[in-house]
């Protein structure tokens, strides 16, 4: 984020990686019209309310489920290439760890891509995000 100044007034720029209210709209609009197969996933499309903006009820299967296999449908056309790219990452991460299968060698791989993942991540949000990580 940078301040701009135009001779009276200083205003700060929109952040790269936050999304106007239609794309918030796009996204939310695309997740009510989701439908999953019975047993697999709660009905996600109940959870969203496009008055106030907002998906409301998420349980923790509901957030597993949108980081694992929602994301990268949702963003790809929203976001910038580069923030794009770091959420992928994050839910190849997310996927591999949470198999049912590990394997040494590839946590030795993800152990190198998740470095690299903080360091993107730090590139695009605020510093005061990653404070806590210290």
């Amino acid at each position: 984020m940078e301040l701009v100044y135009d001779g009276l007034y200083v205003a700060k720029l929109k952040a790269s990686f936050a999304l106007d209210k239609n794309a918030r709209l796009f996204i939310y609009q695309w997740i009510e019209s989701l439908c999953y197969p019975d047993r697999y996933a709660l009905n996600i499309s109940k959870l969203v309310n496009l008055e106030d903006d907002k998906l409301y009820r998420m349980k923790s299967h509901d957030c597993h489920m949108f980081v694992q296999t929602l994301i990268p449908f949702a963003y790809r056309n929203i976001l910038p290439k580069r923030i794009w790219d770091a959420l992928m990452k994050i839910n190849y991460c997310f996927r591999d760890i949470c198999s049912n299968k590990l394997h040494t060698q590839h946590m030795k791989k993800l152990e190198i891509i998740i470095v690299q993942i903080i360091y993107k991540l730090e590139m695009i949000f605020p510093s005061s995000l990653f404070g806590s990580m210290k």
